[in-house]
């Protein structure tokens, strides 16, 4: 029993900040997230104009089957898009020794 008694503290405990609260996003984690949101912006844009529904006035949206040919320009402006954001985030040239 003693030895129950000895282990708790019966002191309070000071109460500490959340973690939460230390959680903040810098300048970096920032940027990073820009660039996210650039390269997700280019597949949600490529998504809604592959996904096979043209808006027409009047009646809602009227089904057209996606083909090969609608696919094609949009892949490969998608490509340049992300050939471009490799080109920029590619380290710098570093001098051989």
């Amino acid at each position: 029993m003693a030895r129950y008694k000895g282990s708790r503290s019966l002191k309070k405990r000071p109460l500490k900040k959340p973690s939460l609260l230390a959680d903040l996003l810098n300048v970096d984690d920032w940027s990073i997230i820009t660039q996210y949101l650039e390269i997700l912006k280019l597949l949600k844009d490529a998504t809604i104009l592959l996904q096979g529904y043209v808006s027409t006035t009047g009646n809602g949206a009227k089904p057209v089957h996606g083909g090969i040919w609608q696919v094609l320009p949009i892949f490969e402006s998608m490509l340049a898009a992300f050939e471009h954001a490799r080109e920029r985030h590619l380290p710098t040239a570093t001098i051989a020794s």
